[in-house]
């Protein structure tokens, strides 16, 4: 009997102090996430709303010449294109968006990041007639540093997405089976840009994400990846880690033009 008692005890002590540990570790991730997100979101530009969009059934659009192009519509984003109207119900292939935001004025020693949350599936991306960028995935976030592509005034936003049919040469020569795909397949297209897009205006040097990575010993590691465009100005850096009774457990600090 007493040997049971000890070792119900045993089991309740293991187990409260994994609860412990697992608090500890939920405390600490909570803390860096946050202090990451007050760093990472700078001023918010919310791109979302009203834009206007195209379908370019033969691939015969491009930069020169979709805006003259009779048949442009609109269209709420986020949101797949498949609710637009019948005429894009099943459609898929390629279609273009565009949207028009006015800048009163460029702020000097800040970057200007575009961000996506995610667009499906092959995305190219044009600000003011100039190509910027591209991303493949319709599934995860993708951003473009577009500070020297902006003017002040209106800027015009331009984006080309193709969600691939079975006719591959409607769809610059990729098949819908071409992608890589897994349980989505059995469900609807979700074509176009279905989540959040913004703008942010961030410190000429700033933390452009971080990965925590936690153990149920109560040990982590934590992944910050810095984006420094101006070396020559110093930054302070410092990391501040507490308890779950609040108390500072962690610090570190550090004057540097690189961190590593």
């Amino acid at each position: 009997m007493e040997n049971e008692i000890q070792s119900i005890q045993k089991r309740n002590y293991i187990m409260n102090k994994t609860a412990l540990n697992i608090l500890k570790i939920f405390l600490i991730s909570l803390t860096l996430v946050t202090m990451t997100n007050q760093i990472i979101n700078a001023q918010v530009i919310n791109l979302n709303g009203k834009w206007g969009i195209i379908k370019d059934t033969l691939n015969e659009l491009t930069i020169n010449n979709v805006e003259e192009k009779d048949g442009w519509q609109n269209i709420t984003v986020p949101s797949t294109w498949h609710i637009v109207n019948e005429e894009f119900l099943d459609y898929q292939g390629i279609a273009w968006y565009r949207k028009v935001i006015p800048i009163n004025k460029i702020e000097t020693g800040k970057r200007y990041i575009l961000e996506f949350e995610a667009v499906d599936y092959l995305s190219k991306v044009y600000i003011n007639n100039k190509f910027i960028g591209e991303n493949e995935g319709g599934y995860t976030p993708f951003s473009f540093d577009v500070t020297d592509d902006l003017k002040e005034g209106d800027n015009k936003i331009l984006i080309r997405v193709n969600d691939p049919t079975a006719e591959e040469k409607r769809t610059d020569g990729i098949r819908y089976w071409h992608i890589p795909h897994g349980k989505q397949s059995w469900y609807v297209q979700c074509s176009g840009i279905w989540q959040d897009v913004c703008l942010k205006i961030k410190p000429v040097n700033f933390i452009k994400s971080a990965k925590i990575t936690t153990n149920i010993s109560g040990k982590f590691e934590a992944e910050i990846d810095f984006d420094f465009h101006d070396v020559s100005k110093k930054e302070n850096f410092s990391i501040k880690i507490y308890s779950p009774d609040g108390e500072e457990v962690f610090q570190f600090n550090k004057i540097a033009d690189r961190i590593t």
